[in-house]
């Protein structure tokens, strides 16, 4: 796990000023290379080979290609026996070699062979190119800038970039979407002239005239499903060990994240497998607000598995202390407020461990969100004749209007379900919320090109959404990779994986998720390998502190909202939105809305205004209400 950076002109000055924006990400090593056409810099978090052999930028034997890497390759081992079946010798043990070597030998296709996260930057002196390539789901983030010479720029994180001294304009159509979702998809950035890879694409620079393309090493798998059960269950139970086993893959501690919920539970399950007795570290973080603490169900599963455990208790003191933090690392928002928990739940494993695993993505591959149950309601009222719809929608609507009581809900729904497919991520709730047009353009885009993969089906569409634009990569992923970093600690989701990604892909909806019950197929693959009473609970978020304080400093989060329309960074539809409704009513629909307002603000100040501290506006001591995501009516996001 590293931080890497490079600029198409030889700078040796720019080049160190990037590579020290980025030693957080790795404490262990540096290195740069130059020549007359590049300048490429690395910060390293030694996790695989912490020999001198994994030092990088690393060159091929024949120095033609040179390499710069962050991420892990699970699969190296059987890659390096390939390769070495064919010819290549090995200085070292990294799995940066293997990439190196698979690069040599494969070309761009080599990326398909990889199973890991990744960002990277190949150097080709035989072609004279310049490939930047990002894995499948987005774990590892790469931002680029074109500047006004028509040169390349490229860093694990933005603020590397910025130590370009380009000018900090901020991107309006990104933060409607930063707003409409908690954080900003690919290749959209919160600055104008800044873009994200997007996850499963590479982009090749000629160094010659400039010019380059963007392309992508990997489809998005169509729904094909399979109906035989006891096939899929064996199959995941398969799929899930392996994805374990293959992360264990380390020369430093390795250890897990442990909630208590079905995903960190299962990842443990099979870590035991493998790690024997007290090897075996487990890190959990607890709240001192007992309507967020989990604590019950984490020392079920402790205990299940004999771990060596650690606790630590988030206070809602805690939140001060961290706040300008987060928004030091947050240099472009991710509006997630349990970015707080994380930071410190990654603070306390660091003491334990390098590297961590995790249970995120359990939920999209295997449809676990009760936000999402929605979609099979709508689904369900979406086969009533069209004329019958119509009817009840102009009734309804006429008598009722739209708001938060059941009937105004149906009547929303009746409308949006005689639009088209395509329209429903965008149009559900809007007569509840403000849905700017970058966010219904957005999502509009995604379900036309996911519907035709979903055989038409509008659940298996938004699921697919989740685990490839909207819940993991730029989302969830990157909360964890800048919350993760800044301790120098490695994260590893087995739930990643991308042939768990395929195999949801053969899993019936039916067996998915239905209007009542979620994880249906996962449930039936984990019974037994973890206690019934961690798989029977109901499902609980890892909430953020922030509920509370907001309600406690609505003037300041006003005043905020009429700063950032003065700035031009709020149209007036948002300050409409957020005066008359999100300060003006009581109802927890906008509570979340409330909280994004919070993290732009704070990135608005450190990254735009570029104040180090931002004492009016200080993340407050007030206690979370557990309203999250999934507690949206009509499935808002």
């Amino acid at each position: 796990m590293c931080g890497i950076c490079g600029i198409t002109w030889q700078n040796k000055s720019v080049l160190a000023t990037m590579v020290r924006e980025l030693r957080h990400r790795g404490p262990d090593d540096r290195g740069e290379y130059v020549d007359d056409r590049v300048s490429l810099g690395q910060t390293r978090l030694s996790i695989v080979d912490l020999t001198a052999a994994g030092h990088q930028p690393m060159e091929s034997d024949d120095g033609q290609v040179v390499l710069v890497y962050n991420g892990e390759i699970y699969n190296h081992r059987d890659l390096r026996a390939e390769l070495i079946g064919l010819g290549h010798k090995f200085r070292g043990t990294s799995d940066t070699e293997v990439f190196l070597r698979s690069y040599t030998q494969w070309g761009i296709k080599s990326f398909s062979r990889f199973n890991g996260m990744w960002a990277a930057c190949v150097y080709d002196k035989r072609t004279a190119e310049v490939i930047l390539t990002r894995d499948r789901i987005g774990v590892k983030p790469l931002y680029y800038h074109i500047d006004k010479h028509h040169r390349l720029v490229f860093a694990s994180e933005l603020k590397a970039i910025l130590t370009l001294g380009m000018p900090r304009e901020v991107d309006t159509e990104s933060i409607d979407l930063l707003l409409s979702t908690q954080f900003i998809p690919s290749p959209r950035t919160a600055f104008k002239g800044i873009f994200k890879l997007e996850p499963r694409q590479y982009l090749t620079w000629n160094l010659t005239d400039g010019s380059h393309r963007l392309r992508y090493h990997y489809n998005i798998p169509k729904y094909n499903p399979n109906n035989d059960r006891s096939e899929l269950i064996r199959e995941g139970r398969r799929l899930l060990e392996d994805a374990v086993r293959i992360r264990l893959e380390a020369d430093v501690p390795v250890g897990a994240f442990l909630s208590g919920g079905i995903d960190s539970t299962t990842v443990v399950a099979e870590m035991r497998n493998w790690v024997e007795g007290q090897r075996l570290h487990t890190v959990s973080v607890g709240f001192d607000n007992p309507g967020l603490d989990e604590s019950e169900y984490i020392h079920i599963a402790r205990k299940q598995f004999d771990t060596n455990h650690h606790h630590v208790v988030f206070n809602t003191s805690d939140t001060d202390r961290l706040a300008d933090s987060i928004a030091q690392v947050y240099d472009e928002p991710v509006a997630d407020p349990s970015s707080f928990p994380t930071y410190l739940l990654c603070e306390e494993t660091r003491k334990w461990m390098k590297v961590a695993l995790s249970g995120d993505g359990g939920d999209e591959v295997f449809g676990g969100y009760g936000g999402r149950k929605v979609v099979s309601q709508f689904v369900t009222l979406s086969r009533i004749p069209r004329p019958l719809r119509s009817i009840g929608h102009a009734v309804i609507s006429k008598c009722y209007g739209y708001d938060l009581t059941r009937v105004g809900q149906l009547a929303e729904a009746l409308r949006v379900s005689l639009l088209p497919k395509e329209e429903y991520a965008g149009e559900i709730g809007a007569r509840l919320v403000y849905r700017p047009p970058a966010f219904k353009a957005w999502t509009r885009a995604k379900l036309q090109e996911l519907l035709p993969l979903a055989n038409g089906s509008l659940l298996e569409a938004m699921l697919k959404f989740d685990i490839h634009y909207n819940k993991l990569g730029d989302n969830y992923a990157a909360k964890v990779d800048r919350m993760s970093m800044a301790h120098g600690l490695e994260v590893r989701s087995p739930f990643f994986d991308f042939r768990l990604m395929e195999f949801a892909s053969t899993i019936p909806l039916r067996w998915k998720m239905t209007g009542r019950a979620t994880k249906i197929l996962m449930k039936e693959i984990i019974r037994g390998m973890i206690p019934d009473s961690i798989i029977d609970r109901e499902k609980h978020g890892f909430a953020g502190p922030l509920s509370a304080w907001i309600a406690k400093n609505e003037q300041v989060m006003k005043d905020a909202v009429e700063t950032l329309t003065r700035a031009g960074v709020l149209n007036a539809e948002w300050r409409r939105f957020y005066l008359e409704r999100v300060f003006g009513s009581r109802q927890g629909v906008y509570v979340e809305f409330a909280k994004r307002l919070y993290f732009l603000w704070r990135w608005y100040q450190t990254w735009v205004e570029g104040r180090e501290t931002a004492a009016e506006l200080p993340a407050g001591n007030g206690r979370a209400h557990g309203i999250g995501s999934d507690s949206l009516p009509l499935g808002v996001q």
